[in-house]
């Protein structure tokens, strides 16, 4: 650590300042996950420095100092641990978050315009650790291919840029070689991720529907135990991928304009993601990290428990939706006491004759974590749901929740490509002149993973169960929309309302 932040008491009193600087500025980042409420408390918990790396050629000259904050902030009865990057050129007062839309005073750039951070960040993960006053960095490697990617001269721009498709961490893509993925939010304890990214790469190295996890960077507190989370990952680069949400927006609109080729292109990019979803529920069905961990069979006083939970869930949902509906005055949609009768309807998986066996799965599944490039796809991002603790994310579930979040992504693609459309032709109706609507994307999908999982102990063979099994996801995450888009986006609440009113006229009623 510099002279910069000499001592403990000079840590305390300059992190006074720079907590009172972020107070204004954390609300405002998109990473931010309590926007919609107010800071209680801020707590700089500490500031580590990342080390220079001697093998630039301007290392000797670079007077920059560049830090990892670890902040904590409490809200309501929420409370987070957050990763600030920071940056100054000569002293404290020019200290400042790096990040974007901040506010001017604070004279800060956006992290993908400050590529020596993440090279910085790529050293430590080479060079092992880095101490600050309440803990400490630590890099892990899982290949040498991370030691021997260096650079010999100063990084510019154009050699490490941000990938905007993130919303929740900070990545960025480095020399099309690797990408390195900042963690905004840190969670104590075995990250999903660097768990199922060490389980394919280690157990099973023939499965290529992910980019090879290389390493990661761990925060270690001295605070509480040597607890650590991990603030850091680094996995291949795959080039010429985009997500699987823009390649079949880009296909939507296509298709919508009379391409011929999309329908077809469209039909094989969603083949090749049911296939994709197989496989991964395949690979994953292996993976048992000891005790609550390890896959197990669904039995019926679970099915009974996860019910009930998911009945309370939508119930307040459903509140939350009849106040919404007071305060918006809206009649046009269904009333609150329509759903209140839909919500118990996830009873249903209590009915199960025939259930699956219990399975890591992805956890966080839809459109925007599949690559596509060329005939190629891949999943990505393993962390799981971001707001479940853990030790939640890694209890295994059923390969179901997967399927049913693609295919509500299905829906959601659908209903972004009729906005974009809406009174753009003329003639009648537009959307009767596209083929591809969300129950063709659904059949192409299940199709695709059916013809992969039959017969496998974590998917149903018997298709009225099946179903069963399918109504009930499908039911409990356009609740979990319905209660995100009242809270972030509320001119999309359609979206969900009009899939609960699908799936009230064809359920089973338990």
């Amino acid at each position: 650590m510099t002279d910069l932040f000499n001592g403990h008491l000079s840590f305390l009193h300059h992190a006074q300042e720079i907590e009172r600087r972020l107070y204004t500025w954390l609300p405002q980042s998109r990473f931010f996950p309590a926007k919609s409420r107010q800071i209680d408390s801020l707590d700089l918990i500490d500031l580590i420095e990342l080390p220079r790396d001697k093998h630039l050629s301007h290392a000797h000259t670079d007077r920059s100092h560049w830090f990892l904050g670890i902040v904590r902030v409490v809200s309501g009865d929420a409370s987070f641990t957050l990763t600030v990057p920071f940056s100054c050129e000569s002293g404290f007062d020019d200290i400042h978050p790096l990040k974007q839309s901040l506010p001017p005073e604070l004279g800060a750039s956006d992290t993908g315009n400050a590529p020596e951070f993440f090279i910085r960040l790529l050293h430590l993960l080479n060079s092992g650790e880095s101490t600050g006053f309440h803990g400490r960095l630590l890099g892990v490697t899982l290949s040498r291919d991370c030691e021997s990617f260096r650079y010999t001269e100063r990084p510019s721009g154009d050699r490490v840029h941000s990938l905007a498709s993130d919303t929740s961490n900070s990545t960025v893509a480095i020399d099309n070689h690797s990408v390195l993925k900042l963690i905004r939010t840190v969670h104590y304890g075995i990250h999903p991720e660097i768990e199922i990214g060490r389980f394919l790469v280690e157990q099973v190295p023939r499965w290529e529907g992910t980019p090879k996890l290389r390493g990661w960077i761990e925060y270690r507190s001295f605070l509480s135990d040597n607890a650590s989370g991990v603030v850091a990952v680094l996995h291949d680069f795959l080039p010429q991928c985009a997500s699987a949400w823009d390649s079949l927006a880009l296909l939507l609109d296509q298709e919508i304009k009379g391409d011929s080729y999309a329908l077809q292109h469209a039909k094989n990019l969603v083949t090749a993601i049911g296939h994709l979803t197989a496989s991964m529920h395949e690979a994953l069905s292996f993976l048992n990290s000891g005790g609550e961990f390890d896959s197990s069979p669904w039995s019926q006083s679970d099915r009974e428990k996860q019910a009930d939970e998911s009945v309370l869930q939508a119930q307040k949902t459903v509140r939350c939706f009849a106040d919404y509906l007071a305060t918006t005055q809206r009649t046009d949609t269904w009333s609150a006491d329509q759903l209140l009768l839909l919500s118990e309807r996830m009873r249903i998986i209590t009915l199960l004759g025939s259930v699956p066996t219990r399975i890591r799965i992805h956890g966080d599944y839809h459109l925007g974590q599949v690559l596509a490039g060329g005939e190629r796809v891949y999943v990505i991002d393993f962390e799981g749901e971001p707001a479940r603790r853990l030790c939640e994310r890694r209890v295994p579930s059923v390969a179901m929740r997967d399927v049913a979040g693609m295919c509500r992504s299905f829906d959601y693609a659908i209903a972004c490509r009729n906005r974009r459309h809406a009174g753009s032709l003329d003639s009648g109706d537009w959307k009767t002149t596209s083929t591809i609507s969300t129950d063709w994307l659904v059949q192409i999908f299940l199709e695709a993973y059916e013809s992969i999982a039959q017969q496998r102990s974590w998917w149903i063979s018997v298709p009225e169960e099946r179903k069963i099994l399918f109504d009930y996801f499908l039911l409990d995450k356009a609740f979990y929309e319905l209660q995100y888009e009242m809270n972030h986006r509320p001119d999309w609440i359609g979206v969900p309302l009009g899939a609960l009113q699908k799936m009230a006229g064809v359920m089973i009623t338990p």
